[in-house]
């Protein structure tokens, strides 16, 4: 997996999750099963050859924090749309949309240091 790859998996993901807030139908829509963040594509990557090749980058061990909170917070809008709680799910999906940033800005840092040379 690229780092791009990395990155627009998250996008999509998030932006499916925050679309269905706004979905008149979003509590019917929200029962789909949120993976954890060891389940998705980019999880399943981190753990096996991400944490082989480069376990020992800070920006790499950087990730596993806000990349659980991603996956714990779609999990909360989802409960809060089927809940029918909407000012929580809209709450919670603006806090989707930040750790959204998060990553994206952290992914960047991981780029950036997998292509400099090593001592």
């Amino acid at each position: 997996m690229t780092i791009d790859a990395a990155k627009t998996n998250h996008q999509l993901f998030i932006s499916k999750i925050v679309t269905t807030v706004s979905d008149p139908d979003a509590a019917t829509k929200a029962t789909q099963e949120i993976p954890d963040h060891h389940q998705c594509a980019f999880g399943h990557w981190y753990d096996d050859v991400g944490r082989q090749l480069f376990s020992k980058l800070p920006a790499f061990r950087a990730l596993e924090a806000p990349h659980s909170q991603v996956h714990q917070m779609a999990k909360a809008v989802y409960a809060a749309l089927r809940n029918g709680n909407m000012d929580e799910a809209i709450q919670k999906s603006n806090e989707l949309s930040r750790l959204e940033q998060e990553i994206l800005e952290k992914l960047d840092t991981l780029g950036t240091a997998i292509q400099e040379p090593r001592h």
